[in-house]
């Protein structure tokens, strides 16, 4: 077991780093970096911090990426949440599996492949900043500097190899109808009533598109209106998560809802994709259209050859599959079509959790495939 890179996952884990407030766990593994001896340390303008290994190229053979942001602490814990307190053997705490374990883990084996070896290609182990609300920004920020052949998301997966996960879009369905006093609701449209039968007309809706990853998914995530006291509100606003799989475009997705819709009222609805605007701890200001393309790697692509050798030789059994969720891929895959593949410690369905934790022979055997896949890249 790795001591010195369990005690530095504990360390991580205490650092109350939420999206937009992660500068003091940047600054620690600046710090790390540097010590552990990378080649060159930097820190881009959104506050991401990335190493290198290996001599100077103008590519990089394999961007290792993890995120430092973590979720609000929510529940009754049975260790402190910012404590990364080890009990039977797992190391509890907010993200310390998604994400500060997958993160210790790339850089010490980043670290630790160059101690005996001479590579000859260049590695980078990122740590981005805000995936917890705009997934793939602030990686592609790193890609622009340090332009990856390849990438591994280190996201949780039960260390099996991930070939891929849907996209999502976030779309407003804007519901307008005429206000009326309560008193009185003969005189008027209750855009209530009409985004309730939204709800339900679109809860069954079959999707155009199917893939081995899974269906597409509409699920609705919140609804708000500009009522008032004695006053049915002219407009109602209901929020979609829609869950999109290779084939899906914006387009596509958006009409499969109207289609829908209109048969409830023609001219009731209208339908957009949601933007945010994000604050980093850097203080630069990210306008978001929250639309994250699916992505997938051939299972015979010469990338997953790679790690299935990394993997079987740390005697883990293979297992292939997708994620649930969505990952800083949808940029680096998704939008950039650079070859992107996914492997990580911890169980990604206790991310986001009360009493998360992730396994202490997980960071270790994590740590041990990515050094053997930078030691077989190197070679190939």
């Amino acid at each position: 077991m790795n001591e010195e890179l369990i005690k530095e996952t504990q360390k991580l884990v205490t650092f109350e780093s939420y999206p937009g407030k992660e500068k003091e766990v940047s600054d620690y593994v600046e710090i790390l970096m540097k010590k552990l001896g990378f080649r060159d340390v930097f820190r881009d303008e959104y506050g991401s911090v990335f190493g290198f290994i290996g001599p100077k190229k103008d590519t990089t053979s394999i961007l290792f990426d993890s995120h430092t942001d973590v979720m609000p602490v929510r529940g009754n814990w049975i260790h402190p949440p910012f404590g990364g307190q080890i009990s039977d053997g797992k190391l509890y705490g907010r993200g310390s599996t998604d994400m500060k374990g997958s993160l210790c883990s790339s850089i010490f084996a980043a670290t630790d492949a160059q101690k005996n070896n001479s590579l000859k290609k260049q590695y980078v182990v990122s740590a981005s900043v805000l995936e917890e609300e705009i997934e793939g920004i602030a990686l592609g920020k790193v890609m622009d500097r340090v332009k990856p052949e390849n990438v591994v998301i280190c996201e949780p997966s039960k260390l099996k190899i991930k070939l891929g996960h849907k996209g999502r879009v976030e779309f407003l369905l804007n519901v307008n109808g005429k206000t009326f006093h309560s008193a009185f609701p003969n005189k008027g449209v209750n855009t209530i009533h009409l985004a309730g039968k939204a709800i339900s007309a679109l809860e069954n809706m079959k999707f155009t598109n199917s893939h081995e990853m899974g269906e597409g998914v509409l699920t609705p995530t919140g609804v708000v209106t500009n009522s008032n006291t004695s006053m049915a509100p002219s407009e109602t606003v209901i929020r979609f998560d829609r869950r999109t799989v290779p084939g899906d475009t914006d387009e596509l997705v958006e009409k499969e809802i109207m289609d829908i819709v209109n048969k409830i009222d023609p001219n009731a609805f209208s339908l957009k994709i949601e933007k945010s605007k994000t604050i980093t701890y850097t203080g630069e200001e990210i306008i978001c259209k929250k639309t994250f393309q699916p992505w997938t790697l051939d299972k015979n692509h010469k990338l997953t050859k790679s790690l299935i050798e990394a993997v079987k030789k740390n005697n883990i059994e293979i297992e292939m599959g997708y994620w649930g969720f969505c990952t800083n891929g949808v940029e680096s895959m998704g939008n950039r079509q650079v070859n992107t593949i996914g492997f990580g410690p911890g169980n990604e369905e206790l991310a986001h959790t009360t009493n998360e934790y992730v396994e202490l022979e997980h960071l270790n055997k994590a740590y041990e495939v990515y050094k053997d896949l930078i030691l077989i890249e190197d070679n190939n």
